[in-house]
């Protein structure tokens, strides 16, 4: 399949879910780096106590707005 034989729609949708996946996978190279970062020592975590109702709410918030986004 080349791009003329596709509809601009099915582009536009390729083109999201291309930049959707590029952003995740961004995203979980993040996250490993961190994670060898925590291990070798590099960085600490800082353990502090909060507030459940923030962690609940925050997480909330996260969680409706991502509902109406579609992700």
């Amino acid at each position: 399949m080349n791009d003329a034989s596709l509809q601009p729609e099915d582009r536009r949708e390729l083109n999201r879910a291309i930049h959707e996946e590029a952003l995740r996978m961004s995203d979980l190279t993040s996250k490993l780096l961190d994670m060898a970062r925590l291990e070798g020592g590099e960085i600490a975590l800082d353990r502090q106590w909060y507030a459940l109702e923030e962690i609940v709410g925050s997480a909330w918030a996260s969680w409706k707005s991502r509902c109406r986004t579609g992700r």
